[in-house]
């Protein structure tokens, strides 16, 4: 049995009053929403084409600093589209190189704990 299907299990019981019923499957729903987004993301992560694309974005980047370092004459228009990609890499450093794997975990410690204080 998963940790989410031993959360609903102890967290909607039919014996729970409408309100508190609804509220805790709420939560539950959440949990689940998150759980599926960071396996997606695990799964990309790992996935070979984005560490292929991951060694583009890096190459990328750094020719980028350096046209911003080294080149002095540059419009404040270029500047700010250079700015652009520059921010816009590091967010997509941030998907690929994050411990998706380890929010897992994380999460799934979480639903666990809250099951055992309320399953006695």
């Amino acid at each position: 049995m998963s940790t989410l299907d031993k959360a609903k299990e102890v967290f909607l019981d039919n014996s729970l009053d409408e309100e508190t019923y609804l509220e805790n499957q709420e939560i539950i729903q959440g949990w689940a929403t998150e759980l599926s987004n960071h396996e997606a993301l695990a799964s990309w992560q790992g996935h070979e084409m984005t560490q292929v694309m991951l060694t583009r974005f890096n190459k990328e980047y750094v020719t980028i600093s350096l046209k911003l370092a080294n080149t002095n004459n540059l419009t404040e228009q270029a500047r700010m589209d250079l700015f652009a990609r520059k921010n816009a890499l590091e967010f997509v450093f941030s998907l690929m190189s994050g411990n998706a794997k380890a929010q897992l975990d994380n999460l799934n410690k979480e639903i666990r704990a809250k099951v055992s204080l309320f399953s006695g």
